[in-house]
């Protein structure tokens, strides 16, 4: 190939020097493109002095609360005692599994909180220290890892921490915790790429970093893990179809064999207890069906979207009517779209750029919809395991940014190796100026008082209580109200919003526009509370009126209250 696997030939000297002279700098560098990134990310949170939190006021308060759940567990607290029941639902038991669990970093938002922040603080601080936790895994697996310089390992680090996707995903934070993956894949660098490793130390640390990452995203976010595995198992065909790679790999396999066995055997006890809550869950509520499933579109991977400051006007004017959700415009921009293309190419010869693009590749394939709707994925819905439970397919987007990532950090170095640093400065500019959006946020203090204000209605003998909302326009963040009331009042309610809902559930949407409505909820009330051995008169029906809307819109009371159930 002309150079060595894992090494990097250099025409100047690395940016560190010898003699450790530039140490400092070292430091310095990787820690003012993380800045930069964080404080542009969380710009609106900064600006705000933390009063604004970045997200909308259903999914971010959705993972907030599911964050804060496992807190009370943890520290013992009431309406906690049950990690997989959470005050929702109630009295469902397991609903949990009904969604992801982010238990796997959820201890960076306890620090939080047992530092004296309020759950809504503490998710910002999650949200930042996630944010970072994906730029200096990143940074250390370019750096470190893969023995790229420190400019372009800090540029490939901000694309992939603070890429547009990143954004895209403010409301939906659980997909954004990425660093467990990164975890996983520098495990398996040092299993299969560079030297042999002759310590035996080396190849139990590699071998659990893979596992142990695996485990980890599992008990985080199921999407990002799944579409990671299916990259991971593309990637692994193409390395089969060639005879030195081929080779390479069972010899890898020979060498490893051991540490991979102990830690895989260690790795599926500790999963266990997640997969089959997952399991019983799915035979519960059932799969989706093919009707439900969101397919990337093939402008999917490059759009970055209306929200997009640079793109934004642009996308609205061009008025693409297919790719206005969110999970449907995962690019990058258009100038780092080439950057990133050139830096794999002039990296092609590198067996790590060849796996991580045929990864893609195969990810694109696999998800590609053909003419009358046909699309590979119908078949791998039907042989790979839990396949079928993935919903928002197009969010597979999301693993463009593993090969642009490490295509801008080639980029960067060849242009720094040979001196071009107007160039570099040039590439790594429009990088930063593409990537941002115009995502929502919502005033914590506002949001916290009607919950307040609701939760001093529930009367304190309630056994459950169901929010209804009450006057001519519905209110879709209801279940969200009704979440943290519950943790409020200290009772749990019956509202209740996941990826699913329970077996035969009738309050998908508690709407009293008259009468008629609210006898007819009052009635299901009564049957709920019969099928589930609940007390009559320790139910009640409570009901609010919808926010007010618009960016005037400023008071917080959820407006008058319906009679409660005897």
């Amino acid at each position: 190939m002309g150079r060595s696997e894992g090494q990097i030939n250099h025409t100047t000297k690395d940016v560190e020097g010898s003699g450790g002279r530039f140490t400092a700098l070292g430091i310095l560098i990787p820690l003012m493109t993380w800045a930069v990134g964080l404080m542009v990310i969380a710009w609106p949170t900064f600006a705000s002095g933390f009063r604004k939190v970045q997200g909308g006021l259903g999914d971010s308060r959705l993972v907030n609360f599911t964050l804060e759940h496992s807190y009370r567990w943890l520290t013992g607290m009431p309406l906690a005692e049950y990690l997989w029941s959470p005050p929702i639902f109630f009295p469902v038991q397991n609903v949990a599994a009904y969604t992801d669990l982010m238990l796997g970093v959820a201890p960076f938002y306890w620090v939080w909180r047992w530092l004296g922040s309020n759950p809504h603080t503490a998710y910002q601080l999650w949200m930042l220290s996630c944010w970072t936790l994906n730029f200096f895994a990143c940074f250390v697996l370019l750096h470190r890892g893969l023995r790229l310089q420190l400019l372009g390992a800090a540029a490939g680090a901000y694309l992939f921490a603070f890429g547009s996707p990143r954004y895209m995903s403010m409301a939906h934070q659980q997909l954004v915790p990425q660093f467990w993956l990164l975890v996983m894949l520098a495990g398996l660098i040092v299993i299969f790429g560079g030297a042999r490793q002759s310590s035996p130390a080396g190849r139990w640390m590699a071998s659990s970093a893979f596992w142990f990452g695996l485990v980890a995203q599992l008990y985080t976010a199921v999407y990002p893990l799944a579409f990671f595995a299916l990259g991971i198992a593309t990637a692994t065909a193409f390395t089969l179809i060639l005879r030195p790679t081929r080779e390479r790999l069972f010899s890898s396999l020979r060498e490893h064999a051991a540490p991979l066995a102990v830690t895989a055997v260690i790795a599926v006890a500790l999963s266990a207890p997640l997969a089959i809550k997952y399991r019983t869950a799915a035979q519960t509520l059932g799969m989706h069906s093919t009707a439900q499933v969101h397919l990337p579109k093939p402008l999917s991977w490059i759009l970055p979207g209306n929200s997009n400051r640079v793109y934004g006007e642009m996308l609205k004017a061009l008025d693409l009517e297919d790719y206005r959700g969110l999970s449907q415009t995962n690019g990058v921009g258009g100038a780092t779209l080439i950057a990133c293309a050139v830096g794999l190419w002039l990296g092609r010869r590198r067996r790590v750029v060849q796996l991580m693009v045929a990864g893609l590749g195969g990810l694109v394939l696999l998800t590609v919809t053909f003419p009358g709707g046909w699309s590979p994925w119908w078949i791998v819905r039907e042989i790979v395991p839990g396949a079928s439970a993935l919903r928002a397919v197009a969010r597979v987007g999301h693993m463009t940014l593993y090969p642009a990532a490490l295509g801008l950090a080639l980029l960067v170095e060849a242009l720094t190796a040979r001196r071009r640093w107007v160039f570099a400065a040039v590439v790594v500019s429009c990088v930063m100026v593409e990537q941002p959006h115009r995502r929502p946020s919502f005033d914590k203090a506002s949001t916290m008082a009607r919950v307040e204000l609701i939760a001093a209605r529930v009367p304190a003998e309630t056994e459950t209580f169901l929010l209804a909302v009450t006057g001519s326009s519905w209110d879709k963040y209801l279940h969200d109200d009704a979440a943290w009331v519950a943790l409020e009042a200290g009772i749990p309610t019956v509202n209740g919003r996941y990826g699913h809902f329970p077996p035969d559930y009738p309050f998908r949407e508690p709407w009293i526009q008259g009468p008629t409505d609210a006898e007819n909820i009052r009635k299901s009330l009564s049957a709920w509370a019969g099928n589930h051995d609940l007390a009559a008169r320790g139910v009640r029906l409570i009901g609010v009126a919808p926010r007010a809307v618009g960016k005037r819109a400023r008071s917080a009371s959820p407006g008058p209250q319906v009679e409660a159930q005897d």
